[in-house]
């Protein structure tokens, strides 16, 4: 009987060594905060909670729990936190995602102590939320080895150290950065900090807000930067974006706010400038933002137009109200139209022409860039402030056509 006992004990132990690990410990995965080792997963969450003074305490339930850790998203809700977690005062060996409530804190400035980044992820990290969280590492205030991708909230992520004898102090060090959502401010306060540094997966921006500013570079990045949308604000000391050209990489905005200056130059590599939704791009560069000399260029829809980087001061927007670059007038409205642009128009009983409610289906006045076509138009010019205003006008170089269709006035 003992024999047989002995035997199923076996039997069982040797099934339970085959069986994956997931089964036997629910899927746990580790996350390391303050010092402090969370094991959790989406079944049994791990709480803790932190003191004014940064102290992370394990909690047994989410009662009074500043952080949550469910094996993916670790949740911060006003919590501070300090101590060092080995390769960062957070640290996950494997992706994480940060959800943000409330204020949040990851270590202080100038703390001699801390470790060397504040935040360090061996994978990607995703931050999610509508919160806030100051982070401050001695190296980075933020690293993963793969995507940074920012997608709610405010993110402060500083480099406090002023000098690294190995490399440079980088507000957000990551193989790649993508912004879309939220408002992200890297920092790196030393001599030869960069703002972002990125590997060969460049900076992406699509919507949101991202500033970066670094003594030497505010962007500094192995790979592309493709901006097409949000606000963007780079400042170095040396150079705003620096982009390894001599490796075929390359800077292009298609759409958003972009503000970039540099001490030596804005760029170190020529941007190409895309609109690609909105109706233009407007463009002005010079020596600093009050240049009264500034350069102001205007690229249109359809149009690519290519930026040379040798100034100190750059900024780009994009226009939605195209009538401000009309390229003819018709009863007093500017109209902008090109062959894959066509503006559209209407006309009333009183003669007052209108864009509203115009379209390809339905116009009294189209316009192409080349042919002005009057359909059934009545078009009445009143304005006793400028006696001599005509009912269309036009003043570029190249000839147009007037094509009448209906009866016109």
């Amino acid at each position: 009987m003992k024999k047989r006992f002995f035997a199923i004990f076996l039997a069982v132990c040797l099934v339970a060594t085959l069986l994956p690990a997931g089964v036997l410990a629910a899927d746990v995965e580790y996350v390391y905060v303050g010092g402090v080792e969370l094991s959790g997963s989406a079944q049994t969450p791990a709480y803790a909670t932190t003191d004014d003074e940064g102290k992370v305490t394990k909690l047994e339930s989410a009662e009074g729990a500043t952080i949550t850790w469910n094996g993916e998203t670790l949740t911060l809700n006003g919590a501070t936190i300090k101590g060092n977690s080995g390769k960062g005062i957070v640290y996950r060996e494997g992706d994480l995602t940060i959800s943000l409530e409330g204020t949040n804190k990851i270590g202080k400035e100038n703390d001699g102590n801390s470790a060397g980044s504040g935040i360090h992820v061996d994978g990607s990290l995703t931050v999610t939320g509508d919160g806030q969280l100051d982070v401050a590492g001695l190296k980075r205030g933020i690293t993963a080895s793969g995507n940074a991708r920012f997608s709610g909230g405010t993110v402060n992520a500083t480099a406090t150290a002023e000098i690294i004898s190995d490399s440079a102090p980088m507000g957000i060090s990551a193989g790649s950065v993508t912004v879309d959502g939220g408002t992200v401010t890297a920092v790196a306060e030393g001599n030869k900090g960069y703002g972002i540094y990125t590997g060969r997966g460049g900076v992406t921006v699509t919507d949101g807000s991202v500033t970066a500013k670094g003594k030497v570079y505010g962007i500094q990045t192995q790979g592309d930067v493709n901006i097409s949308g949000g606000k963007v604000v780079a400042e170095g000391g040396n150079v705003g974006i620096f982009v390894a050209l001599h490796q075929g990489f390359s800077i292009k905005i298609t759409g958003g706010e972009v503000t970039v200056t540099g001490g030596s130059s804005s760029f170190y590599e020529n941007v190409t400038i895309e609109p690609e939704k909105a109706p233009a791009i407007t463009i002005e560069c010079g020596d600093s933002a009050g240049d009264y000399d500034k350069i102001e260029t205007v690229v249109y829809g359809g149009e690519t137009y290519t930026y040379n980087w040798k100034h100190h001061y750059f900024h780009s927007s994009t226009e939605t109200d195209i009538s401000k670059f009309a390229n003819i007038t018709v009863g007093g409205v500017g109209l902008y139209g090109t062959d894959y642009r066509i503006a559209y128009a209407k006309t009333d009983d009183n003669g007052k022409v209108t864009t509203e409610g115009a379209t390809a289906n339905d116009y009294n006045i189209k316009w192409d860039g080349t042919t002005l076509t009057l359909k059934d138009a009545k078009i009445i010019v009143d304005n006793p402030q400028n006696p001599q205003s005509y009912g269309i006008e036009y003043s570029g170089n190249s000839a147009i056509t007037i094509q009448l269709e209906g009866e016109n006035t």
